[in-house]
Order: structure tokens, then sequence, then C-alpha cells
């Protein structure tokens, strides 16, 4: 609701309830998971969210909190993508966690990198392969919708209006944008560093 200053109150107090009086790994993970994905990136670099999804995965690993420890990567994924890590390195780290993912069974962690992988490939290409990246992402968007993750449907589409800008393809960036419009809230509820 536009409060900033009631927000970081929140999030300063949920850290005290989180580092002092509750002490179960468990929800520690999912504490830096939702700081780092909800609450760090609206007063702090990114950096400091990616630190919380290490946090997450880490504590998530050695409490037995899988579920977290497969959606840290997932969400530090796009994180790492705004803020600039190099293309080769995103494509290394999304592969490892993709792998670990598929171990775990996490569809929605399995669709968001599978998406992510894609849009790090389109943005390396040094040719122009339209249709074949139509076909593919038809395909994926397709598989997403079938697991029912309009939620990753969001992301991605996001993170390929962000790359279409970077390619300066500005006019498809806009269409693209225009059907995020109605999915937005799917990630505007949580305030997902997507949304600033």
């Amino acid at each position: 609701m536009n409060d900033f200053a009631l927000a970081k109150d929140f999030g300063e107090l949920a850290t005290k309830l989180m580092t002092k009086v509750f002490q179960s790994p468990t929800d520690k993970s999912v504490y830096f998971l939702m700081e780092g994905s909800s609450v760090r990136h609206w007063f702090e670099p990114l950096q400091r969210s990616s630190q919380n999804y290490a946090e997450a995965c880490e504590i998530g690993l050695q409490s037995g909190n899988l579920q977290y420890t497969a959606y840290a990567p997932g969400h530090n994924m796009y994180c790492r993508f705004y803020q600039g890590a190099p293309l080769d390195d995103l494509i290394k780290e999304s592969e490892r966690s993709l792998a670990f993912s598929r171990t775990r069974f996490n569809q929605w962690a399995v669709d968001l990198l599978e998406g992510g992988l894609q849009i790090f490939s389109f943005l390396s290409k040094t040719t122009d392969a339209k249709e074949s990246e139509f076909v593919q992402e038809f395909s994926y968007l397709e598989q997403v919708a079938t697991h029912q993750n309009i939620q990753v449907t969001c992301i991605y589409k996001m993170l390929k209006t962000f790359a279409l800008m970077l390619l300066k393809r500005y006019q498809e960036a806009f269409e693209l944008s225009n059907q995020v419009n109605p999915i937005l809230y799917t990630v505007g509820t949580q305030g997902l560093s997507k949304i600033p």
C-alpha cells in the first residue's frame, strides 16, 4: 500500500523474531527466502537478497526443508539476472539449480529455472532465430500452464520483457508487458523484486 516505512519496520521486526525468538531451522529457511524475495530488495541492494537465498538454501538443506531449498535458487536466478550477472555464470548456476530441483520434484522451481535458461539462451544468441524461439517458448508456456504455475508464467514474461528491452526490441517488450498486466497480482501481492 506504498507505506515503505511501515513495511521496513515489519521487515526489521521479522528479522528480530526469526533471529532472536524462533529457533526452528525449517522456519528460518522460510524466513530467509521470504525476506530475500519480498522485503530486502525494497531497501537494500539486490546482492543482500542473494545472500538471503543462500542462507535459505543452506539452512533448508541442514534442516530437511527441501521445498524452500529448491525455491531459493529459482528466486536467486532472476535476482542475479537483475544484478547484471554474466550470462555464462547465470546459465551454469541455473543448470545446477535445475538439476537439484528435479531431484526434489519441485515443479515450480523446475518451471521457473527452465524459463530462465530459455531467456538466457535467447539473450546469448548471436543470430536471430525468431521462429524456433517462438515454437520453443510456446511449448514451454503450454507446459507451465498445464502445471498451473501462473506465477511462473508472470515471472517468465517479465524477464522476457526486460530481455527484449535490452535487445532494443521495444515494441515487442511493450506488447509482452501488456500480457503481464492481468497476472501481475501473482508477484505483486508478495512484493517480489520484479515489481520495482
